[in-house]
């Protein structure tokens, strides 16, 4: 028993800094295997969550349709919501359409709209806190 320790502390001693080494290699291969797996993991609960999702989405369309579009399409109205939804009038149906105009404010032969650029809207900000630093 004490010849196999004593010649694991000479191998040790002999091949030290291959075996630091060999060990430093090793931990970064587990490190890497072990952010893998974790990515892995992450994935997969993200997975679940947007098929969870959808599978909620499904379900209310679905709800939708059997509670409301159903008895909707087979109420005794259906033809003429369905008509009006589509822009079709019935006889005696017209379509009114509302326009607005706006006035616009008439400028003067000695009034000059002047434009102003984002150049000068710029100058006038820097030169307001200018204004105000000095102060």
């Amino acid at each position: 028993m004490n010849n196999i320790i004593e010649e694991i502390k000479l191998f040790i001693k002999e091949h030290d800094s291959t075996l630091k080494w060999g060990l430093f290699i090793a931990s970064i291969i587990f490190m890497l295997m072990a952010i893998q797996i974790y990515m892995n993991y992450i994935t997969i609960i993200e997975n679940t969550e947007t098929i969870k999702n959808q599978n909620t989405k499904v379900q209310e369309e679905i709800d939708y349709i059997n509670n409301f579009q159903l008895k909707y399409l087979d109420s005794n109205h259906a033809k003429n919501f369905l008509s009006h939804e589509n822009n079709i009038l019935k006889d005696g149906e017209t379509v009114i359409d509302f326009k607005w105009t706006k006035k616009e404010k008439e400028i003067g032969k000695d009034e000059v709209k002047k434009e102003i650029t984002p150049r000068d809207e710029w100058k006038g900000y820097l030169s307001e806190k200018r204004a105000k630093n000095i102060q």
